[in-house]
């Protein structure tokens, strides 16, 4: 009745270029004027306007009617994700960057002479990663093109936490995919897993600033 409109979506960082998965919910709404009381208010603000003034508030309707419209309580909501997204926006889901593109210069593996008080303060303690939990360590590499989701416990805890680096050479059988993140369904413990991984010298946390690049 107070002709409101909304929208619905289901977003992730990596629809829009950013290698993190960070899914999240975003209703937006707003009140949309009719054009002759918009005009009206606009000439009684004192603001002077052309004729043809009206067909330049092209947020009163056009191709993205379909992503923000009026929505009906007694009906379920239209909620959209990035293919609906693709298909009415006519813009393709860009192909991410690499995780390297996103870390630190003063830091390993970007260079080979890091900045070495920060870069020790970026390892993972031991008892961290000696814990029952840490092989749900999500592990990146500077090739890899994605991250979890960071959160305030990270660096506290391991699990669904947010991705930790990997910064030694990778070898020719492939560690871009032994580090590979599995599906949910795909998981399962595997005494093995940190096999020949060097912790002192090539596994850290991402640092704040990275972080900050990737949120």
């Amino acid at each position: 009745r107070r002709n409101y409109r909304s929208g619905h979506f289901h977003l992730d960082p990596t629809h829009v270029g950013i290698p993190n998965t960070r899914p999240r919910h975003y209703t937006v709404a707003y009140r949309r004027p009719n054009r002759e009381s918009l005009l009206q208010r606009l000439m009684k603000n004192g603001t002077a306007l052309p004729s043809s003034a009206l067909t330049q508030f092209s947020f009163l309707g056009g191709k993205y009617d379909n992503l923000i419209c009026r929505e009906m309580l007694d009906e379920p909501p239209v909620i959209h994700d990035e293919k609906s997204l693709e298909k009415i926006t006519g813009m393709p889901i860009p192909e991410l960057p690499r995780i390297g593109s996103f870390l630190d210069a003063d830091l390993s593996p970007i260079t080979t002479t890091p900045n070495q008080p920060k870069e020790e303060a970026l390892r993972i303690p031991e008892k961290v990663r000696t814990s029952s939990s840490s092989w749900c360590f999500d592990i990146a590499t500077q090739d890899h093109r994605h991250s979890s989701c960071f959160t305030h416990s990270y660096g506290k805890f391991v699990r669904g936490t947010g991705s930790i680096l990997y910064t030694g050479p990778l070898s020719s059988k492939g560690d871009s995919d032994r580090f590979r993140l599995a599906s949910p369904e795909e998981r399962s413990y595997d005494a093995s897993w940190s096999e020949g991984l060097d912790w002192d010298r090539h596994v850290r946390y991402l640092s704040g600033t990275e972080i900050a690049r990737l949120m």
